[in-house]
């Protein structure tokens, strides 16, 4: 190969073997045959992709949809034991009662597969009046406290099984849900229960009511995600809580 240079007297010389020009063709022809490759592969897996995000959303609509309908279940119990109160008080014989009261909850048939997710919804939507603070004992806050007017339905920020519910003399009538993983989530200060331990629940349930019970000044929620039993930051699963936090700090 000679390369001269415009109006220059010196022209330079290279030479290149049969050998480099053989590797270089192959190389031209793998890395042609590289993207080809990639081209299909992407064209192939990118619909699947489509298809598998879709899919996601979708199921996210229907869990939403379940916690909706786990309120109108709730509030349908409710107005049913008022009735099998009321019929009672006029002298309704029982077994009219219970035929005029049967109902068959939907709930009840949720397939076990959906009872178990990882708490990322906000389980009241208030005003965020004191955050997670880690370190020293006497300082930290292994929770947030969400305000709000009492009697606020309080549902599940994930779904899970009802590890356990009742009083405690600090954070006062609680329920505490496991959601596998050796994730639990934590709500206190509820004003009523609407779950007992054993009960599987799914996300969006009404779980309580807000209150003031245990050692509290004013309705609010107390809410805690624990990891491995060890209180963390709930704004590291509940985005929404993240922003409003107002002294997140580790």
């Amino acid at each position: 190969m000679l390369v001269e240079p415009d109006g220059a007297a010196r022209t330079h010389q290279f030479r290149i073997s049969y050998r480099a020009l053989q590797i270089a063709g192959v190389a031209v022809v793998m890395s042609v045959l590289l993207v080809v490759g990639l081209v299909l592969l992407l064209a192939r897996t990118y619909p699947a992709y489509l298809d598998s995000g879709q899919l996601t959303v979708e199921n996210d609509s229907l869990r939403v949809a379940f916690g909706r309908m786990s309120y109108i279940d709730a509030e349908l119990r409710e107005l049913r034991a008022t009735n099998r109160q009321l019929l009672e008080l006029v002298g309704v014989e029982p077994q009219v009662i219970d035929s005029l009261t049967k109902y068959d909850p939907v709930l009840d048939k949720v397939p076990a597969s959906w009872q178990l997710s990882q708490p990322n919804l906000s389980p009241y939507q208030g005003l965020v009046s004191r955050g997670f603070r880690g370190g020293a004992e006497g300082a930290r806050h292994p929770g947030i406290d969400v305000a709000g007017p009492e009697g606020s339905l309080v549902v599940a920020s994930g779904g899970g099984v009802v590890s356990s519910a009742g009083w405690d003399d600090v954070y006062g009538n609680f329920v505490l849900l496991d959601h596998g993983d050796d994730i639990q989530s934590f709500y206190g200060h509820n004003r009523d229960l609407l779950v007992a331990a054993g009960d599987s629940v799914v996300v969006g349930q009404p779980i309580g009511r807000l209150g003031s019970t245990g050692e509290s000044s004013a309705p609010h929620l107390h809410f805690e995600i624990r990891v491995a039993g060890e209180p963390v930051d709930p704004g590291e699963f509940v985005k929404e809580y993240q922003l409003q936090s107002p002294e997140r700090t580790h």
